[in-house]
């Protein structure tokens, strides 16, 4: 009994680590995985702006 219960747990423990993993890579974490299912680093911000660009606009007047 207590070694199924001890099998449970460590297999849970395992896919839940592999869950965060996916839900990290799909979401866009700190890491991506490429059409091969090779994992890649990233930082958390880079492909984000400061948040200080403004739209530029064009007016053209003749």
């Amino acid at each position: 009994m207590i070694r199924t219960l001890a099998i449970i747990t460590v297999v849970g423990f395992f896919l839940s680590i592999g869950c965060l993993i996916a839900s990290f890579a799909i979401a866009g974490g700190p890491f991506y995985i490429d059409d091969d299912f090779r994992f890649h680093g990233g930082g958390w911000t880079a492909d984000r702006t400061d948040g200080h660009s403004k739209p530029t606009i064009s007016i053209n007047i003749d």
